[in-house]
Order: C-alpha cells, then sequence, then structure tokens
C-alpha cells in the first residue's frame, strides 16, 4: 500500500509541475494544456492500485522524462465520475486495465498498451508531426496523400500538381487531405521507414492512403492525377475489414 500512495502522489506531482500551480481539474483539462502546449500525453488508465498499475506509470513517467518536456502522464482512474468523458472518449472502460495509451498533441491516439509497457515501447510509440497528422487524419476516416519530397527531389513539380488536382476533385471535399514531408527531416526518419520510403531517394514519393490505413497507391517521381483517382477507386471498391496500418 505504501508503494501505492507514493505513485499516486508522484502522478499528481508530475501532473502539476507541467501546469504551474492550477492543476488541471480533471483529466480533459490536462490533455487540453498538454495539447496546448505541443506536448505528448501517456494516459495511464487504471481501476486497481496495484502492482501492474504502478509499473505501467513508472515506465511512462520514465519515456515522459527522456522526452525532456516534450511528454507529459496523466493518470485517470475508470471509476472516477470527474473522468468520465475522457475513459468514454478512449473506451477505457471495457479494456483490460491498465491501459497505457500515446496521445499526439493534435488527439491522434498513436498507440494502445494493454495491462504491462516498457518505457523503450512508449518512447518507441511518439510521432513525429506529419506521423501524427496521418493517423489522426486516417482515425477521422479522411483519405490522405502523403507528398515526400524538397526543392532535390526529381519529379516533385509534376507529382505536386497531381496531388493538388487531386484533391480539388469536388467529390473528395471534405474527405482528403495532403500531407507534406521533408525527406531531409531526421525527426521523420523513422516515419518514413515505417512507409518503406527510401530518405535517401533522389525521386519524390507520392503514398495515397485510406482509412484505416492501408496504402492504396505509392508512386515514385511524377505521378498523373488519372492514376491517383483510379487507385482510389480501386480501394474503395475493394476495401474489406483487414487492413494494414502504417504503424
Amino acid at each position: 500500500m505504501f508503494i501505492q500512495r507514493c505513485i499516486l502522489a508522484a502522478a499528481a506531482a508530475v501532473m502539476a509541475a507541467g501546469m504551474g500551480a492550477a492543476e488541471p481539474p480533471n483529466a480533459a483539462a490536462a490533455l487540453a494544456q498538454f495539447a496546448k502546449a505541443n506536448q505528448t500525453c501517456f494516459i495511464v488508465f487504471y481501476r486497481d492500485r496495484n502492482a501492474a498499475m504502478a509499473d505501467m506509470f513508472r515506465a511512462a513517467t520514465t519515456a515522459a522524462e527522456q522526452l525532456h518536456g516534450g511528454a507529459e502522464v496523466a493518470l485517470v482512474d475508470v471509476n472516477n465520475q470527474v473522468d468520465s468523458d475522457v475513459v468514454a472518449r478512449f473506451g477505457a472502460g471495457k479494456a483490460s486495465l491498465p491501459l497505457a495509451l500515446t496521445v499526439a498533441p493534435n488527439g491522434a491516439v498513436l498507440r494502445a498498451f494493454s495491462e504491462s509497457a516498457t518505457p523503450k515501447d512508449l518512447l518507441d510509440s511518439v510521432a513525429c508531426k506529419p506521423e501524427a497528422a496521418l493517423v489522426k487524419a486516417l482515425q477521422d476516416g479522411k483519405i490522405v496523400v502523403v507528398s515526400v519530397q524538397n526543392g532535390k527531389s526529381e519529379g516533385a513539380a509534376p507529382a505536386g500538381k497531381a496531388v493538388a488536382a487531386f484533391l480539388a476533385d469536388k467529390r473528395l471535399a471534405g474527405f482528403a487531405v495532403a500531407i507534406a514531408v521533408d525527406p531531409a527531416d531526421k525527426a521523420a526518419a523513422a516515419f518514413l521507414s515505417r512507409l518503406d520510403v527510401d530518405a535517401a531517394g533522389k525521386a519524390a514519393v507520392t503514398l495515397l492512403l485510406v482509412p484505416p490505413g492501408r496504402i492504396a497507391g505509392k508512386y515514385a517521381g511524377a505521378v498523373d492525377v488519372n492514376q491517383l483517382s483510379a487507385d482510389l477507386a480501386a480501394a474503395i471498391a475493394g476495401t474489406t475489414c483487414e487492413t494494414d496500418s502504417p504503424r
């Protein structure tokens, strides 16, 4: 019991440290503050104050500390009515607990860890800004075009024009977004690796993804808007419940 009380006291201290003297009244307020500060949040949901909860919280705080201000931790009791909206939002009430979620500043749920996780697991689940944008768009049911290019990429101009024309299709208004990634951005290296894109490649790369994360088309260099449209049509026609995620 002593260890459990210490863990809970440490949780309050961790949350308060990132927010000054005024501690937010609930987890929703804490998440809003973390998002405003552009911080990832490790949310640890629990029901019982046991060793598994203590281990999960310890892993989350260790991971957050290693991110040097880039992340915070929120500890949420699923039986606490004050945080019922957050519990419902993430479906934690029906999950195997403890449950740790990695939530990006934009609200995207990057990874979920049920019952146990290591600090490395949590650190590896943190995403760069373009990846978080992709995950959020897919979770919102959007079609996403990822453009991996910069001023040195071969075929960048025609690929960019094709993407612009694709997004200009009125049938896709509100349903499709584009995300740009600079292949020279070291922070995006792991993200590009997960998409199987060679960051050192000379040609621009364009990817077409459909929810929940299936790559419907991948193009090196110039791409034609008709090809994008055709591949989207094929992906929608052949959509099944068994799709692959980019993470």
